[in-house]
C-alpha cells in the first residue's frame, strides 16, 4: 500500500502534462477493460434466445406503452373533456357570490 502511496505523491510531483498522460493512459486503460466486458456481455446475449425473446417483449410492451390509446367517453361526461364542475354551462353554478 505504501508503494502505492510513494507513486501517487511521485505523479503529483511532476509537471501538469505529464500527469494529464497518466490520466488519459488511465482512461484507455479503464475504457479497453469496460469494452471487453460489453462485447462478452452481448456475445453471451447473442447466444441466449430466453434472453432474446425476453428484449422482444420488452419493445413490444415499450411499443405498446407508446401507442396513444383510443378512450370512449363514459355517460355522464363532456366531450370537451371539461373535469372541472364549475365550467359547466347548465346555469346550475352559481361563481358570483
Amino acid at each position: 500500500m505504501l508503494n502505492i502511496q510513494k507513486k501517487i505523491e511521485a505523479i503529483r510531483q511532476k509537471p501538469e502534462h505529464i500527469r494529464m498522460r497518466y490520466v488519459w493512459v488511465m482512461v484507455a486503460i479503464s475504457m479497453f477493460f469496460i469494452i471487453i466486458i460489453w462485447l462478452i456481455s452481448l456475445s453471451s446475449m447473442k447466444n441466449d434466445s430466453d434472453t432474446q425473446s425476453d428484449w422482444r417483449e420488452l419493445k413490444t410492451s415499450v411499443e405498446n406503452i407508446a401507442k396513444p390509446k383510443e378512450t370512449k367517453n363514459p355517460e355522464g361526461f363532456r366531450s370537451d373533456n371539461s373535469a372541472n364542475p364549475m365550467d359547466r354551462s347548465d346555469g346550475n353554478n352559481n361563481t358570483n357570490k
